[in-house]
C-alpha cells in the first residue's frame, strides 16, 4: 500500500519513472545511507525523530499532503499491561473524527 502510494506521487509529479539503484527493506538502513550521501530516502515521517536532522519535505498529491492510514489493533488481554494501557487510553483521548490529532502524532514522532 505504501509502495503505491509512493508511485503515485512520483507519477503525479515527474515524467520520467525513478533511477532505483538500490531499494532496501529496512528504514535505518535507508537513513543510514542517505546520511552518508548516498542518495534519498522515501519514508513515513513517523520513523525520523529529531536527532536525525535530515532535511524533510512532506510528499503532495494535488496540493494536499499524502496521507497514510494506520491501525492499531489489540486484544483485551493486553489491556491488563500497564504500557499497553497508557497508550490505548492515550491515542483514544487524541482521536479526532477517525484520526489521530497533529498534536498525538507530534509527541510519537518526537519521543526518544
Amino acid at each position: 500500500m505504501l509502495e503505491l502510494m509512493i508511485k503515485d506521487w512520483w507519477n503525479n509529479n515527474f515524467k520520467l519513472p525513478p533511477q532505483i539503484v538500490m531499494d532496501v527493506d529496512r528504514i535505518e538502513t535507508c537513513k543510514e545511507m542517505v546520511r552518508h550521501g548516498l542518495g534519498y530516502g522515501i519514508i513515513p515521517g513517523i520513523c525520523l525523530q529529531p536527532k536525525d536532522q535530515f532535511y524533510t519535505y512532506n510528499l503532495k498529491i494535488n496540493d494536499e499532503d499524502l496521507i497514510r492510514k494506520t491501525w492499531m489493533i489489540y486484544s483485551e488481554d493486553s489491556l491488563e499491561s500497564p504500557v499497553v494501557n497508557a497508550f490505548v487510553q492515550y491515542l483514544t483521548a487524541h482521536i479526532h473524527n477517525g484520526e489521530v490529532s497533529k498534536n498525538a502524532v507530534d509527541t510519537f514522532t518526537q519521543a526518544p
